[in-house]
């Protein structure tokens, strides 16, 4: 059964450990995150015949070249359509976790307009429910979030920000009011906005994560916050846990 962990005791490579030889999002990139030491960052959909999907992108086209979007097919139709002209397919989220081990997952629940976050919320628990390793939930749904507070899970979770958010009165007020509501357990705005975000949550005793660190500028903003990282395109012996001994 999955379990929960402190997100500031980590590093989480952002749609895994990928590069040009190994896409995002794939197991090839769990893989090589679990060797690096670090875990990941996922995105995940139902399929259309209800599995759980690890995929950033609602649409098949970027990654895959076919004019469908993830909830149009099954998760075996999937599972055999190669990502960038690799060898490597869309997998599953029990794939992905296994593929990690013992490394931390955070999985992020993507919702569109025409999600049904119910169904999403309630296969994501089944999926990660079979898992022994460390996983947190996280979103930028409010919505999706209560659910899966309401479904009595212990796994952290956790709400992600868009760039600027926290600039503002209302989108500070926003925040403060989901995550005594739902008593979430970290809160993860963008790297840019990590400083803004480690003066909301000081006072609220949860964990700050941030995203998507990807050159050294950002890591510095990421410190300073004292913010768990995110991170792409650096290599993971640069990116330090927030929570590790300078």
């Amino acid at each position: 059964m999955a379990h929960g962990f402190c997100v500031s005791d980590y590093a989480f490579a952002h749609r895994g450990l990928w590069d040009e030889t190994r896409p995002e999002n794939s197991l090839s990139a769990f893989r090589a995150a679990r060797a690096a030491g670090v875990g990941a960052e996922c995105d995940v959909h139902l399929s259309r015949d209800g599995i759980v999907v690890v995929h950033h992108d609602t649409s098949l086209g970027r990654l895959s070249g076919q004019p469908l979007n993830i909830s149009d097919v099954d998760a075996e139709w999937q599972s055999q359509t190669p990502l960038l002209n690799t060898q490597e397919t869309i997998p599953s989220l029990a794939q992905a976790l296994a593929a990690l081990r013992d490394q931390p997952m955070l999985v992020e629940l993507k919702v569109s307009p025409t999600t049904d976050r119910d169904a999403l919320a309630r296969a994501t628990l089944r999926s990660v429910g079979t898992h022994d390793g460390p996983v947190a939930l996280m979103s930028f749904d409010g919505a999706i979030l209560a659910l899966l507070r309401t479904s009595g899970t212990d796994l952290p979770l956790g709400l992600l920000t868009t760039p600027l958010y926290l600039k503002s009165e209302e989108g500070r007020g926003d925040v403060l009011n989901l995550i005594g509501a739902l008593s979430l357990d970290f809160f993860a705005p963008h790297v840019i906005d990590a400083a803004d975000g480690r003066a909301l949550v000081d006072d609220q005793n949860i964990d700050l994560a941030c995203w998507t660190v990807a050159m050294n500028e950002h890591l510095q903003l990421a410190s300073e916050a004292k913010a768990a990282v995110i991170f792409e395109n650096l290599p993971p012996h640069l990116v330090t846990p927030a929570g590790a001994p300078k």
